[in-house]
């Protein structure tokens, strides 16, 4: 059944294999405490003492409720930033500052007078978090300079960002790319 939602996109593969392990420490507790099956071979059934219960009990309800707190936590995070700005006829070059870790994807060119931009945004994150960017344009002469920024209100972990672009046909191949390490 798992490969079936996984297939579907209703689960991801790590959701599979948690409940893997709920179930299987669920079912090894079971047995241990209701069959209560001998040590070893020689030895006959050795009963668990009170203590013993108390202990494994405790331990499986400690791990039980991290796991669900862990599970309750983490949620997939998915937003998309999409924009159009305008560029005046007499910008001939465009430099982009975007951080270092977004993915780039190639620029699509077309015959219209403005930019677009679609920043995705994709990872995992507990509930209420989310995520805002910012950006600023700089005009100088015939250049335009783009700044982007982004914040995270709440935890976030390993997001990955996916900026695609749209432009006008007459920029293609004056368009650059840094970093804001490198500017």
């Amino acid at each position: 059944m798992s490969i079936a939602r996984i297939a579907q996109g209703g689960h991801f593969i790590t959701d599979a294999m948690w409940s893997l392990g709920v179930v299987w420490l669920t079912l090894t507790a079971l047995y241990y405490f209701v069959y209560q099956p001998p040590r070893t071979e020689n030895k006959p059934v050795m009963q668990f003492t009170k203590k013993q219960k108390l202990n494994v009990s405790a331990g499986v309800i400690l791990f039980l409720s991290a796991l669900a707190l862990f599970i309750w936590m983490r949620r997939p995070f998915y937003k998309e930033h999409n924009t159009v700005f305008e560029i005046n006829k007499d910008v001939s070059e465009l430099v982009f500052f975007v951080p270092e870790k977004w993915e780039l994807e190639t620029a699509k060119f077309q015959e219209s007078e403005n930019g677009e931009f679609l920043l995705l945004v994709k990872g995992f994150a507990p509930p209420y978090t989310t995520h805002y960017l910012s950006y600023s344009i700089e005009k100088i002469e015939n250049l335009i300079k783009v700044h982007f920024k982004e914040s995270v209100d709440g935890y976030h972990r390993n997001f990955r960002h996916k900026f695609k672009l749209t432009l006008p046909q007459k920029l293609k191949g004056h368009i650059k790319f840094n970093d804001y390490l490198n500017n």
